[in-house]
């Protein structure tokens, strides 16, 4: 969900969670990573990506980087924030799928757990 959102969205949503999970409450969602500036096949592979979901009516609002959705995690109160890479999800979740369906390269996802 976080693509479709803007970023004072997704920091309310985040901040309201962190205040409901207390101690053993927590927060998964998958976010999409810009593509380094120096990677021209993955930023046309993403704008294509993101023409197709705006044609859609469902356009692509922002892009995270991982490094700031793990301080904004700990900075609304989250105590325990992993942040896992595509290929850390593929090896973990997609590795023995027949279909050889795995997760996009710029797909990460987010979980926090336990907030003070």
């Amino acid at each position: 969900v976080t693509p479709y959102l803007e970023w004072a969205a997704i920091h309310a949503t985040l901040t309201t969670i962190a205040g409901l999970a207390h101690a053993t409450g927590g927060v998964v969602f998958d976010f999409i990573r810009e593509p380094p500036a120096n990677n021209p096949v993955a930023r046309v592979a993403l704008w294509l990506r993101a023409r197709n979901v705006a044609r859609l009516g469902e356009p692509f609002r922002s892009y995270l980087q991982p490094a700031a959705v793990e301080a904004e995690l700990r900075s609304v109160g989250f105590t325990t924030v992993d942040i896992l890479d595509p290929a850390t999800l593929n090896r973990s979740y997609f590795a023995h799928r027949g279909d050889k369906l795995r997760v996009a390269p710029l797909t990460y996802l987010a979980r926090a757990i336990g907030a003070i």
